[in-house]
């Protein structure tokens, strides 16, 4: 593909030199040579390529279409047959425009794998992108379930030291009720003693009695306000448990979520695995058909190079045959000339066998000198 602009070049080159060659050249006297050559005039040779049998052609089983070598050998054949050469131009011709077929169609396929690739590149990133976001949105759910979990840990931590406050302050109440069970206890036994007792006994246990009494209902009031404490309790931790109930639920449905991402995920992942066998695929079949292209392209450089050699041999051998025809054209002439001084001035017997000899000769060097430069 590289030569194109060459060849063309080269062929009008040709083919102006041709016109030039041949317009100088007498026309008049056409001989079966010049009737070879206009035939042979007629046909340009342009540039072919072949594509046929690339494996072939790979293994060096395949040249040149199996017949351009050895042309030399033959030219005395294409020369003297112009059917046969305005076939083998029909055959390669074909051979090129098949040649030129597989090539688009090969382009064509390039083209089409390069298309899905890179689709298939932008699958992925719109697939990676979604998976990015997929990720973020995990990662600030997970931050919020963490959240959640701490604040329910500290819940939980906060419930249990209710608990034992609650414990402690029951405690407390059976021993309030305890001593004051004691202390009725030991008042009712202080009235029976009283009885029997003296004033300053009974002054002195006026006086325990009263200080019991303060005790008593210094500890009642406690017990109260400790009962009253306890039933707020009771509340902060009923609330605490819808809260933490609410927690749950939302816990369960955050690991709903957190599952049904996942599996997505994981089909992501398994989609992208598979684009990227796929790329991996359109990468190799784009490798070798970039291989047999090159191969194509080296083999169209090869013939190339081998088609303009014959178009110089080619221009070549018509200079030299229209050379030889201006020879002949001269030394005809000269035969003519001095034919004819031998007819006007006719001399003696030995100057005219002379001149026949001289003639024969010359006719016979120019013969041999046209099979020698056009064999």
């Amino acid at each position: 593909m590289s030569l194109t602009s060459s060849t063309l070049s080269l062929d009008g080159y040709i083919q102006e030199r041709r016109d030039d060659l041949y317009n100088s050249g007498n026309r008049g006297h056409e001989s079966s040579s010049d009737f070879v050559n206009k035939r042979r005039r007629r046909w340009t040779p342009q540039k072919y390529q072949s594509l046929d049998n690339l494996a072939a052609r790979s293994l060096g089983q395949v040249r040149n279409f199996g017949s351009i070598e050895g042309i030399h050998d033959a030219s005395w054949y294409f020369c003297k047959k112009p059917a046969v050469w305005k076939a083998y131009g029909k055959f390669v011709k074909g051979a090129w425009r098949k040649s030129r077929a597989k090539l688009m169609m090969q382009t064509r396929k390039a083209e089409e794998l390069e298309l899905r690739e890179r689709s298939a590149l932008i699958q992925m990133s719109s697939v990676k992108a979604l998976l990015t976001k997929d990720k973020e949105i995990m990662r600030s759910q997970t931050a919020e379930l963490s959240a959640m979990t701490r604040s329910l840990r500290a819940l939980e931590n906060e419930c249990g030291s209710l608990k034992e406050l609650n414990l402690v302050r029951r405690a407390e109440v059976q021993n309030t009720h305890e001593e004051v069970n004691r202390l009725n206890d030991t008042l009712s036994n202080g009235k029976l003693a009283l009885v029997t007792a003296t004033k300053s006994e009974l002054n002195e246990l006026e006086r325990i009695v009263a200080e019991k009494e303060k005790k008593r209902v210094k500890y009642s009031t406690e017990i109260g306000i400790k009962k009253l404490k306890i039933e707020e309790l009771k509340k902060e931790t009923a609330s605490n448990y819808q809260t933490i109930e609410k927690m749950q639920n939302d816990i369960e449905k955050l690991d709903v979520k957190i599952y049904r991402l996942r599996e997505k995920v994981l089909e992501a992942e398994i989609r992208c695995k598979n684009l990227e066998g796929l790329v991996e695929q359109r990468v190799d079949e784009k490798y070798m058909l970039s291989k047999d292209l090159s191969e194509v392209r080296e083999a169209n450089q090869k013939v190339d190079a081998e088609v303009i050699s014959l178009q110089v041999k080619l221009l070549d051998q018509d200079m030299r045959v229209v050379e030889l025809d201006k020879l002949l054209k001269m030394q005809s002439e000269e035969l003519a000339s001095l034919q004819m001084g031998l007819v006007r001035s006719p001399g003696s017997k030995w100057d005219k066998l002379i001149c026949g000899v001289w003639a024969a000769s010359f006719a016979l060097q120019l013969v041999k000198a046209v099979d020698r430069r056009w064999p």
